[in-house]
Order: C-alpha cells, then sequence, then structure tokens
C-alpha cells in the first residue's frame, strides 16, 4: 500500500560545517547519485518552479503522485554565483556566506541605536564582502569554525 502525504522531501549534500571539523569529502554522496537512486524506482521530472536565488532543484513525480523531492547540492554542483543570501546567527553576527570565516558584529550598531539607513548600510556593505564562491573544493579551503547548527543554516 503506497501512502502519499504530499510533502517535499529535501536530500542536502554533507558539507564541511561539523563540530568536530572532521568533514571528509569521500563520504559526501553527490546529489547527481541520490538522484539516480530514486530514479530507479521513481521517475522524476524537473518542477519548472525552482527560483533563480533558490538553493535546491525540485523535482515532482512522473506518474503525478502528489508531493516533490529537492537536492541542495553545494558541493557537487555550488550556485554561489546565483547565492543572494546573508546568515544572521543567533549571537547578533551577520555573515556573507554560509562557508564564511569572516562574521560582521551587527549587535553593536542595533544596541546603540543605529538608524534604518544606517543598518542598510551596514548590510549592503557586507554583501560585498561576499566572494565568488566558497572554495570547498580547493585545497586552501578552510573550513569555518561555527558548525552549521551556530549559523542557522
Amino acid at each position: 500500500m503506497r501512502v502519499s502525504f504530499g510533502v517535499e522531501m529535501r536530500f542536502i549534500e554533507y558539507m564541511p560545517l561539523d563540530s568536530a571539523h572532521a568533514w571528509d569529502r569521500t563520504l559526501m554522496v553527490p546529489a547527481a547519485e541520490t538522484r539516480a537512486a530514486i530514479e530507479q524506482t521513481f521517475a522524476l521530472l524537473p518542477t519548472g518552479a525552482d527560483d533563480a536565488h533558490s538553493t535546491a532543484r525540485t523535482y515532482r513525480f512522473a506518474d503525478g503522485a502528489p508531493g516533490t523531492v529537492g537536492f541542495i547540492a553545494p558541493v557537487s554542483s555550488p550556485f554561489c554565483g546565483a547565492c543572494s543570501r546573508l546568515r544572521l546567527t543567533a549571537d547578533g553576527f551577520v555573515r556573507p556566506c554560509l562557508f564564511s570565516t569572516t562574521e560582521w558584529g551587527l549587535l553593536p550598531l542595533l544596541r546603540n541605536g543605529a538608524s534604518d539607513a544606517d543598518i542598510e548600510r551596514f548590510l549592503i556593505d557586507v554583501t560585498w564582502t561576499k566572494l565568488s564562491g566558497h572554495q570547498i573544493s580547493s585545497p586552501t579551503f578552510t573550513q569555518p569554525a561555527r558548525p552549521m547548527s551556530a549559523v542557522g543554516g
């Protein structure tokens, strides 16, 4: 008996954001491999509804079953060039990228009564510090000190 709930299941690649800093690329399963495994049983078709800035590529079931499947592939298929995100941590820091090793303190501005224009300028300035890519595949890549759970990923 097949039960359908019409939900979206998301698969995200294993990323170097673990608290032990023990990430090992050889343990990462690329999104394409996960999709291929699913398609051995369920044919998938692109939804065609993905926003250009979306981190996920979503698919629907070819047989019309409800629900979708999404794949987020920051390691095997980086989407840095289309990323429009900033991260605000729970302790008041802004990161221009999930993989940033640099954070910018927003909390002092907020606590010292900064105007909306000051905060806007700050966020624009932080945005300009975004690198063109996260460099995970580069031998010089440095894993951020904070794990994903501390960044708001």
